[in-house]
């Protein structure tokens, strides 16, 4: 895991922790509370703890068999969410040179309508599409999505 600079404890993959490290010191970008760990790693329990508040085991079914799809833009499944895994932060952005900064060092939004959700991709822009990440512009703002 690598740490990210100037939090107490936050932590991510190194690879993504680095870029993210780089575009802070090309950027000032801060984390969404502004102090660490909840925007960064998730444990499981925690993404468990989540997915309770704002959802339940039906709609993780119609989730699974692919007839629910909009909770996903506020709370991933169990198990599933980007952050459990150090690939994602929830970040304050609010300029085209903090997204610019962010998205030369691969982290781009993928969860469409949850704004403060960043994941690291590790991939330039360009190659996105390769990948099949499709682009879709939401009130002004890039998602890179895939499809479900």
């Amino acid at each position: 895991m690598g740490h990210v600079d100037g939090t107490n404890d936050c932590y991510l993959q190194k690879s993504a922790a680095d870029a993210l490290n780089k575009a802070r010191i090309q950027q000032h970008i801060p984390l969404k509370s502004g102090y660490g760990s909840g925007d960064c790693t998730r444990t499981f329990n925690t993404n468990l703890r989540f997915w309770q508040k704002y959802a339940n085991n039906q709609v993780l079914a119609k989730v699974q068999q692919g007839k629910e799809t909009k909770i996903l833009g506020l709370v991933a499944p169990p198990g599933t969410s980007q952050h459990l895994w150090g690939l994602a932060i929830d970040l304050r952005v609010g300029s085209k040179e903090q997204r610019k900064a962010l998205n030369q060092n691969g982290w781009f939004q993928t969860v469409e309508n949850d704004v403060p959700h960043w994941t690291y991709v590790g991939l330039t822009e360009d190659n996105l599409p390769l990948f099949g990440f499709n682009k879709q512009v939401i009130r002004g703002i890039t998602y890179w999505i895939t499809p479900l």
